[in-house]
């Protein structure tokens, strides 16, 4: 009888290890696919994050710009007078120049394009159940920043709206808007990171699995 039994259980375990073994198989795809999705949702977003940061940048750079003169032998300009410089390109720097109100509105309109692109793309990021706690925190992370970013893109439409356009507000707020986006790339940079090692480990699962 305990032969019987034991025989039973044997042929049981044959008859459900492969259906075991295909639903296993299925399972570690599905994981695959899903983080090889969030990985590549999530470059998306880093590209549109790098050109957010570039049209902050642009915008600060506006307030940076000098006004030179070139000047390598002495010459007098007005009241003033430059001595020669020794420095080969020549040039004497005088000063800031006023920003652009043009050049502002052009790349305040690509910050204006961006932000509901970024912003979607964040709400859009689907998370794999499989997820380990670190990802679904650094989720949680992009989008606190992602909303701490909103009002300071709306102070940097205000700074530079104008008529009085002054540089160094205008400068500050395109420094701490670009300061928000770089941390929302870095937490994206570490969601990918989390992302591909689940794809990894998926894929080596699928890889063991095939062998038997």
């Amino acid at each position: 009888m305990i032969k019987k039994i034991l025989l039973f259980l044997v042929v049981a375990n044959l008859s459900i290890a492969p259906g075991f073994a295909q639903d296993q198989k299925v399972l570690e795809g599905q994981i695959k696919s899903d983080s090889l999705a969030l990985t590549t949702h999530l470059k998306e977003l880093t590209n549109s994050l790098h050109h957010l940061k570039r049209a902050a940048f642009d915008i600060y750079c506006e307030t940076q710009r000098q006004d030179q003169v070139v000047a390598v032998q002495p010459d007098v300009i007005g009241p003033i007078i430059l001595p020669a410089i020794p420095n080969p390109t020549g040039v004497l720097s005088m000063g800031t120049l006023p920003p652009r109100k043009q050049w502002l509105d052009y790349f305040m309109n690509q910050v204006g394009q961006l932000l509901p692109m970024v912003d979607g793309e964040i709400n859009a990021i689907v998370m794999p159940q499989e997820m380990p706690d670190e990802g679904k925190q650094d989720l949680d992370q992009i989008r606190e920043l992602a909303r701490g970013m909103n009002p300071l893109a709306v102070n940097l439409d205000k700074v530079t709206e104008g008529p009085d356009l002054k540089a160094d507000d205008i400068a500050r707020s395109a420094i701490m808007f670009q300061d928000q986006v770089s941390k929302i790339e870095k937490a994206v940079k570490s969601l990918s990171k989390q992302a591909k090692i689940e794809e990894k480990k998926a894929d080596k699962e699928l890889k063991q699995l095939n062998k038997k």
